[in-house]
């Protein structure tokens, strides 16, 4: 039997400018690094192939990448209070951000207004941050899922997504516009006879410029978009190395360490790309001016990388949790999203 809606769908899918489901994926790229991709949307035959219309749009604009949600940095903070006694230090917020120290003060700065909190000292001159208007509440922000900035690497940066097959195909259509309104630009076909097909023929706005211009541009914009990626991707290799140095500064509490050991530690797991000498002493200087940590030289030579504040931060942070009783329940507490 004839389907009508089928073919009303397919019809349908041609306009759709979104190319992808709210469904996400992981992925693992060439360099071991797993990351979450969006699933695009599935041809109206054959579902488990992505649809050729959605092909077509991600060859020129690419496919959407999944973006993190813009209060996450402070529903993740909320979360993390709940369940640290109302009380957390600059490093902490460090460790879950990938924040700079200058980016953890001015967002620490954010979480006092935001949440009612006070600053405070320690007696050996640790600043921390006491909320307990936060775990008084039972609120939503005990739902949010709290994920260290090391344990989520950045998605990677697509020219399309499509497979091989769908890209030559799309080219190939792509190209015969291009050479047929070519041809119609340089031909003369004002003489012939009438009909509709001599009209349109002889019009060069109609059948000429403007499908040449169009094929032009679907061979322009991914051009465009490959260098601009090519930069995009580069910084986002840069900052999935930099997770993983963080990750080993901050689950060792900014221990004084030799190259070496941060350089064995950062290669522990074989599914993800071995780091050389030299990238791990570039990204460990690098880290050491964000960071506020520094070297130490020993007097058999050996040369150790220390991050003394967040050593003595997330020492202290222990003592205060331990003798912080944290006051009953009283209702809900409201993220004001205004601030």
């Amino acid at each position: 039997s004839f389907d009508v809606s089928g073919i009303m769908h397919i019809f349908l899918s041609i306009f759709r400018w979104n190319t992808a489901s709210g469904n996400t994926v992981f992925r693992t790229d060439d360099r071991g690094y797993r990351y979450r991709e969006y699933e695009p949307l599935p041809s109206v035959i054959k579902k488990n192939k992505k649809s050729f219309i959605s092909a077509v749009y991600d060859f020129v604009f690419g496919p959407p990448r999944v973006e993190p949600d813009p209060l996450n940095n402070q529903k993740e903070a909320a979360a993390f209070l709940n369940r640290k006694k109302g009380v957390i230090v600059m490093s902490e917020l460090e460790a879950l951000a990938g924040w700079t120290h200058h980016q953890a003060q001015q967002f620490f700065s954010e979480c006092l207004m935001r949440f009612d909190g006070e600053a405070k000292v320690s007696e050996n001159g640790a600043v921390y941050g006491e909320f307990n208007n936060i775990i008084r509440g039972i609120g939503k922000s005990n739902e949010n899922q709290i994920i260290y900035y090391w344990d989520e690497y950045e998605p990677e940066y697509e020219l399309n997504g499509n497979s091989s097959t769908q890209n030559m195909w799309i080219m190939i259509m792509n190209s015969f516009n291009l050479i047929f309104s070519f041809v119609v630009l340089a031909g003369n076909f004002s003489g012939g006879g009438g009909g509709l097909v001599a009209a349109l023929l002889s019009s060069k706005l109609l059948m000429g410029w403007i499908p040449f211009m169009f094929s032009m541009l679907f061979f322009a914009v991914p051009l465009v978009r490959y260098f601009q990626i090519r930069s995009a991707r580069q910084r986002r290799h840069h900052n999935n190395i930099r997770k993983r140095m963080f990750r080993i500064i901050y689950q060792s509490d900014g221990a004084s360490q030799p190259l070496e050991a941060i350089q064995y530690a950062v290669n522990d797991k074989a599914t993800e790309e071995t780091l050389s000498r030299d990238t791990t002493e570039t990204l460990l200087n690098e880290l050491i001016s964000e960071l506020e940590g520094q070297t130490e030289l020993k007097d058999n030579g050996k040369l150790l990388y220390t991050f003394p504040r967040i050593k003595l931060e997330m020492a202290e942070v222990k003592q205060i949790r331990s003798g912080h009783a944290p006051p009953g329940a009283l209702g809900e507490i409201i993220m004001d999203t205004k601030i």
